[in-house]
C-alpha cells in the first residue's frame, strides 16, 4: 500500500442526493443517511485558516477517501470529520498516474 492511501481518519460521508423541494423545484442536498469509510486527512497547501470580516473563521483540509465504493462526491455533499461537518470546496482533484498513486483529493472547508 503507497503511504499516499495510507488512512489516518474514520469519516462518515453524507453523498449528495437529488431531491424535490415542497414546491415542485428539483435540488441537490447531503444524503439524511451517512457511510462511514476510512480517509487520509491531510493539510492543505495554502493557508489552513483564513478570517474574514467579522472574526469569522474558515478552516481548510484536504481528504483521499481510501476503499470508497460509492460515486464521485458532489458540491453537495458532507463530511462528519472528528465530530464536525465539513462541506466539499470545489471541484475534487483528480490524480491519474500510477495504479499505486490513482486517487481522488477533495477539498474541505468549515465555517
Amino acid at each position: 500500500m503507497s503511504l499516499i492511501n495510507k488512512p489516518t481518519d474514520t469519516v462518515v460521508i453524507y453523498p449528495e442526493v437529488v431531491t424535490t423541494s415542497p414546491d415542485g423545484n428539483v435540488k441537490t442536498e447531503p444524503s439524511q443517511t451517512g457511510t462511514p469509510c476510512r480517509a487520509r486527512i491531510g493539510p492543505v497547501i495554502s493557508s489552513m485558516e483564513t478570517m474574514s470580516k467579522g472574526y469569522r473563521t474558515v478552516e481548510h483540509t484536504s481528504m483521499t477517501l481510501v476503499g470508497w465504493q460509492g460515486e464521485e462526491l458532489g458540491a453537495q455533499s458532507q463530511v462528519e470529520l472528528r465530530g464536525q461537518r465539513w462541506a466539499i470546496d470545489g471541484d475534487p482533484d483528480r490524480y491519474n498516474g500510477s495504479a499505486r498513486t490513482r486517487r481522488t483529493t477533495y477539498a474541505l472547508k468549515r465555517y
